[in-house]
This record gives C-alpha cells, structure tokens and sequence, in this order.
C-alpha cells in the first residue's frame, strides 16, 4: 500500500508519487552581500612585447611532459570506476595527493589536501546470474530508473531467459517475454528495453559489446522510478548466454543483484602555491577527478581524466616556477552529480572571493581540437547576459588577440585556427553564423557555481564540436584516445594561463552576493523537510529516524531546479530519463536522520520540483512517494 509522506517548502510532502513545486525566496536565510554591478568596460592595460610572451611559451611548452600526462591517465583508467564514492574514486583520490606532495604544493585543506563533504550515490554491489550447471557469471546493474536502483532476487525456482535480440517490435512479438528475463543486445537497443517492459518482461540482462555509445547510454536513462532490473554482461559472458538459448530455446537462470543509495564521505582536494610578487591574489585553477557511465561500477572515464591529467602536470610545472600571483588548485568530486564538489567549494570559500581574480575549469576531451572559452553552461540561466559577457572584454582579448598570436609564431600560423571565443564571439571572425554543435548532452562545468555567486570571474576550457563518442561508456577507455587532437588544447592551456597568471593587472570584474536583490546572481542553500501527515492531528509530522526506523533509511529526495524567473524552463528532455541532458541542477539526496536535506548553490528566487521517495532497498517497491495534494 503507498503511504502518505510529505516534504514542505523546507519540507517534502509524501503521498502518491507527484511532483512538489518549491519556491526558494521563502526558504532561504542568506547573508546579503554587498552586489552592485561594476562596469565591463576595458581599457587597454600595458602588455608584454611579443619577444617576451615568446619567450615564456617557448619555456612553458618545453615543460609540457607528454609522457607524464599519458602516464596519469593511463593510471586514472586503470582504477575500474571513479565513480564519486566508489573504490576507484578513492584509489585516484590518494593518487592526486601523493602527487601534489611530490611536487612540494602546499596542502590548503581542513584536513592536510582534503575539504570533505557528504555526496548521494548509488552503490552497485554487483549482480550475480547463477545457471542450472552451477556456473556463476558476474553482471554489473545500470543506472537507476530515476530514483529507483531496482534491487532483485530470483524466486526460488528460477527465472527464464529468453533473447530478443535488439529488443525492437518486431523481435518482442516473436517471443513470449511475459514473466521473463530478456537478453538483449546493448547496441542499437535505443530505448527498447521500455517495449519489453509492456510486453510484462522482469528485466534486461544486456551484452556488452566493448564499442557502446554515449548515445545508446543515454536512451538508457529512465526519469520514472519502475522497478525493472537492467544488468550489463562483459561481451564473452553475454554472447556466452546468448549460445545457450540458441541451443537450448529457454535458459533457467538464478539472478541476485544488489544496488543501494549511499550517503559517502569524499573530498575535493585542495593545494597552494604562494605567488612571488602580488601573493595576496589568488587565481583558482581546477578539474574534476570522478568519472560517470551508464554502468557505473564499469566507468573507466578516459575522457573525463583528460582534464584532471593535464592540470596535474600544470601543477608540477607552477610549483617548479611560481608565477607573481599565488595559485589555488583544486580538484573537485561529484562533477557529474550537478557539479556537487564545486558546489561545495564555492559555499565554503565565499568570504575569499575578493581577492579571487580568476576561476577556471577543465573539461576536455580528444574528438575534436576546438577548444573553447565559455564562461556559462547549462546549470545556471541568465536574463542580462550581454552584461555578464562583457565582463571578460580583457580575457579573451589577451587569449586570442595577445596569447594565440604568440603562439603561432612558434607552432605555426594554423595553429588553433579553429580555437573558438564563446563568450564574446570574437574569434574566429566566423563564429557568429556558425555555431560550434555540443552534440548529445548539456554542458557541465565546474567553473558554474562560481559564476552563478560573483556574475563573472569564472571561466572554462571545454572541447566543442566533439560527440565524444565513447563518453559515459564502459568503452571509454585509454586504448580510443586521439592524441594528435589532445595535445594543441593542453599547449594552449598551459601557455594562456601561465602568462594570466604573471600580467600586470588581471580585469575581471566581479561582484559576489549571497542573494543579489534581482536573482540574476547569487549563492543560495535551500533546506528541505520531509514529513508525513498525521490524520488525528491534522498536521504534518516529521519524517525521520524516530518516527519511521524502518523507512529512513530507503528515503531519497529528488531535486530538480527550473530556469530563472524570466526565462521559459530548460527542457528535462523526459524520454531520455535524464535532466543532464539538457543542464539545470538535478540531485538526488539522502536525508540525514531528522528527514532533512540542504541543497548548496541554489540561486535565489529559482524554482523548482522536490519529489520524496521510500525505495524498498531489497525489491524495489516504492513504499513512501510525494503527495501534491
């Protein structure tokens, strides 16, 4: 029987699963900080001469060690998953330090390196298919249906598994799949596994084809909490079921899988340089260290360590020659659960930003050498975007009229022909009619947060017009790297930040605020609230470990954030099953034991969705869900 449970703008009502609309103004107690808007407009400041920006690249590029670089990665794919939370997470975790140490930076933590906070992640413990003979083959679960992990446990005389092929009409309609486990193909079965689930299938178990695709793992995804068990084999385990049932026409098979939603510890890792000349202002470089895929014990992210990779490079070379202003490097957890760690950063770090002078992030991949400069993704929204643009009148002026020039000079006049301003649209003279495509996905940088507070400051390098094909995948492995498209983008990076990092002056204006009067910026923390209703008093009790031990538990919240009051919603892009696909902040949290949760970098008068649910951790059954009234 579904039970009534509820969560309140601090709180979540919960009832028949239905979507809870939250308002955030009358949520939030935030400290106002001083926001007045200071104006974009940029005079030329004193620059080196071309000899001399020559001549720094010329050393900067001779440090940038290749072989070092592809030794990272190789080692950040070798750790299974980084997954935030997982074993291999921690393993690249302690990898970073030990690097960092090597290199002499300082640590900048609360604890030595590490700044720790409390993520919500679901933990595969694995599936397990037992056949008649005895053997065991290992699975690996996908990604929740929504909220849902899909826990699932054999009855004990067994389940039957059949093969459908792709999984399209006409294959199910060949096939008794009713009752049934079905084998199906993980390439070019798109959504399919939807039509076997009508078809009053179980599950899927799918075989793997080590070649997947960001595209098929996306129409993985599912946005309704069903539980319907999805399992991924390793290609020889998988094309090993599929001879059996064509010998035999039916397979018995015992199948226990296990995932939960964990609340787990992690860091982001933080270290200093002390600038030589002007200490006292500090410049914020950073990448990401998890990586994400479909199968999330099975998330080798070669793409994803491209970032971390080069800037731990960039590290050794700043601590072996520290530039006039010092240097905060911070690798984040939780970049593909809505830029958590950065998230997190930015909360704790808030009272520092006056003497912050930039902020960038990492997001490269090897598909494409278009790198760009982007100072927005799809997390947060503008209304006034032509006055947050303006505010990087200098950056891209010394990136692409002073750096890249120089650095022509030294690799060749083609050298980052196709490079792209996409901020200001300046370069190449071309951009503005035609548009560099993001092909499949929103665009999630780390970078976001520190815009959304000080409206400017912040900035990232991300390769465009780049499928990125194998991304999100167990397929994304060291093996499908495109070096010869890597490496212009880490030159480019290296040598532009070098030389920001020792100007004279750096012109970015900013202007932090907790909760800026319009809400075009701003830095919120939203609480939320899970309760119940309470028939004899009429009211709503709290939701938590003393009243409900045996629910607390299995109780997750889903956040979803809305566009900005004035602009019209950003599409969740529902029959994809995943709101990254299209940005906005997406979380899904474990309450602590009073029911409570509290979202960090929210901006103010934001709206959106809260739903609360109780997933039964051993068969999936939703016991608690959102009531809207």
């Amino acid at each position: 029987m579904l039970k009534d449970l509820k969560p309140s703008t601090t709180s979540l009502r919960l009832q028949k699963s239905k979507v809870l609309p939250v308002f955030l103004a009358a949520v939030m107690v935030l400290a106002l900080v001083e926001s007045a808007i200071v104006s974009p407009a940029y005079s030329q400041l004193p620059t080196r001469s071309s000899a001399e920006l020559i001549s720094m690249f010329r050393n900067v590029l001779s440090n940038v060690d290749e072989e070092e670089i592809m030794r990272h990665i190789a080692f950040f794919t070798s750790c299974g998953s980084r997954v935030t939370g997982y074993p291999g997470f921690f393993n690249a975790v302690d990898y970073v330090v030990s690097e960092f140490r090597s290199y002499g930076i300082q640590p900048y933590g609360d604890d030595e390196y590490f700044e720790y906070f409390d993520i919500t992640v679901p933990v595969d413990y694995g599936a397990k298919i037992v056949l008649e003979n005895g053997e065991t083959i290992e699975g690996y679960n996908l990604w929740p249906n929504l909220v849902n992990p899909s826990p699932y446990r054999s009855p004990s005389e067994g389940d039957i598994l059949v093969y459908v092929g792709r999984g399209d009409f006409d294959d199910l309609s060949k096939v008794n799949v009713t009752g049934r486990i079905v084998l199906m193909d993980f390439d070019d079965s798109r959504w399919f596994f939807r039509l076997a689930m009508m078809f009053g299938a179980k599950g899927v178990i799918y075989i793997g084809s080590g070649r997947e695709s960001r595209m098929e793992a996306f129409q993985k995804l599912y946005n309704l909490p069903v539980a319907f068990p999805r399992i991924y084999l390793e290609p020889e385990d998988g094309l090993r079921l599929k001879e059996l049932y064509e010998k035999k026409g039916e397979v018995k098979i015992w199948i226990n899988s296990l995932m939960k939603w964990e609340s787990i510890r992690v860091p982001n890792i933080v270290g200093f340089i002390n600038g030589t000349t002007n200490p006292k202002e500090i410049c914020v470089l950073t990448a990401y260290l998890d990586s994400w895929s479909i199968v999330p014990a099975l998330a080798p992210g070669a793409t994803d360590a491209l970032g971390v990779s080069a800037l731990l490079n960039l590290a050794k070379f700043l601590a072996q020659n520290p530039p006039k202003r010092s240097v905060m490097l911070v690798v984040f957890a939780g970049h593909w659960q809505s830029l958590w760690g950065a998230r997190e950063w930015v909360d704790r770090h808030f009272g520092m930003f006056r003497s912050v002078r930039f902020f960038v992030s990492l997001d490269l991949s090897a598909g494409s050498q278009q790198l760009a400069v982007y100072n927005r993704g799809n997390v947060y929204s503008y209304t006034n975007t032509q006055v947050l643009n303006g505010r990087y009148t200098q950056l891209i002026s010394l990136l692409f009229q002073t750096y890249l020039p120089a650095l022509k000079e030294i690799l060749g006049s083609r050298y980052g022909e196709y490079f792209l301003d996409q901020i200001l649209l300046t370069y190449p003279p071309w951009i503005s009619a035609c548009p560099p495509t993001e092909f499949m996905g929103a665009t999630y940088f780390d970078s976001e947060p520190y815009v959304a507070a000080c409206y400017g400051g912040g900035f990232a390098f991300h390769t465009t017009n780049d499928a990125r094909h194998f991304m999100k995948t167990p397929a994304d492995t060291f093996d499908k790297i495109q070096w010869e498209n890597y490496w212009p983008q880490v030159q480019f990076i290296f040598t532009s930040l070098y030389a920001l990092l020792n100007e004279s002056r750096i012109d970015l204006p900013q202007s932090p605020s907790r909760m800026e009067a319009t809400g075009e910026w701003g830095y919120c923390s939203l609480t939320i609230r899970v309760v119940s209703y309470n028939m004899t008093t009429a009211y709503w009790d709290p939701f938590d470990a003393s009243r409900h031990p045996e629910a607390i538990d299995d109780l997750v919240v889903h956040y979803q954030s809305a566009s900005a009051p004035a602009l019209t919603a950003v599409p969740s892009y529902a029959a994809f099953g995943a709101a990254f696909l299209a940005g906005i902040l997406d979380v899904v949290v474990k309450p602590n034991r009073n029911g409570e949760i509290v979202i960090k970098g929210v901006k103010p008068y934001t709206g959106g969705t809260v739903n609360a649910f109780v997933v039964n951790s051993t068969n999936g059954h939703i016991e608690w869900a959102t009531d809207v009234g």
